[in-house]
């Protein structure tokens, strides 16, 4: 899926992390790897909530996967951005919020409709920040305050 990816490299936008949680994409040759990562942290969050009992070892995997990213962004992306290593666990915490919301949706009724707005509206408050994020990491802009 080309979602209109720069040539020059760069990190995938909101809505490519977004196909990555929902397994849309991150699973081909050629999918960008923090999109792969990204697949893989909404694949440990899912399983997280199912078998508590692995909580520690999936845990640790998602520190080594937010730990790969940010080697990423370090890597990839010169010169250093002031807010690179907070990509990892930006796009940690959107995966963590949508999980949370889809289970939220799963179970809507048991879930007021404001619990499942607020749910909805922090992973796209997430989102937003992950754009402000990309923007200034991979273009230099400066993110609003408070933002990143």
């Amino acid at each position: 899926m080309d979602f209109g990816r720069k040539s020059r490299p760069g990190l995938p936008d909101w809505h490519e992390v977004s196909a990555a949680i929902r397994y849309v994409t991150g699973d081909k040759p050629g999918d960008h790897l923090v999109t792969r990562w990204t697949r893989a942290l909404a694949q440990l969050h899912r399983t997280r909530r199912v078998s508590p009992e692995r909580v520690d070892e999936i845990d640790r995997r998602r520190v080594e996967l937010v730990a790969l990213i940010n080697q990423w962004v370090a890597t990839h992306l010169a010169p250093p951005r002031a807010d690179a290593d907070a990509v990892g666990p930006v796009a940690d915490a959107l995966v963590a919020a949508y999980v949370d919301a889809e289970s939220l949706l799963m179970a809507r009724d048991e879930v007021t409709g404001e619990i499942l707005h607020s749910a909805w509206s922090q992973v796209g408050y997430l989102a937003t920040q992950w754009a402000d994020l990309v923007a200034a990491v991979v273009d230099g802009q400066p993110c609003p305050p408070g933002r990143c």
